[in-house]
């Protein structure tokens, strides 16, 4: 599983053919992707990763708190494309999603221990087949790359 966290002032996801947004302001915004090898055990490191990692300020000391301990909003929005991987000659190489229905699965289950991990009324989420328009001002900037398996 692979995500791309970025700490946020506000983060909008205006779902296509619709006029619902979701919206959060300060906090992270988290894109995911499921790959064909995840397993519950990702879904865990995700979770923990997301609640736990220090992105935010303690009076002058940087990066000391996490988004649980400012009590800011999550915005979890999927994407497949996080999964390819750019190659030296521009070809693209992608590992292989995990098909759709097991992959909303394992969106769902990702979803749902947030959920039980932090106050479910600062989680917005995506739906897992959705099309957006996002928009969203970096706070930093910070952007992390999140991994729950490492390349070797």
């Amino acid at each position: 599983m692979r995500g791309i966290l970025q700490k946020v002032k506000y983060a909008r996801l205006l779902v296509e053919n619709e006029t619902a947004i979701l919206e959060i302001k300060q906090g992270i915004c988290v894109f995911v992707g499921i790959s064909e090898y995840d397993v519950e055990r990702d879904v865990e490191y995700m979770v923990k990763r997301i609640l736990g990692v220090r992105v935010f300020d303690h009076g002058d000391a940087m990066w000391k708190k996490s988004v649980t301990d400012c009590s800011n909003e999550v915005l979890i929005v999927p994407q497949v494309e996080l999964l390819k991987d750019m190659l030296p000659n521009s070809n693209i190489s992608t590992p292989l999603p995990m098909a759709k229905e097991k992959a909303k699965i394992m969106y769902d289950s990702l979803i749902d221990k947030l959920y039980k991990s932090y106050d479910p009324k600062k989680i917005f989420t995506g739906s897992f087949e959705g099309s957006y328009s996002i928009s969203l001002l970096n706070d930093g900037p910070v952007t992390l790359l999140l991994e729950s398996r490492k390349k070797s």
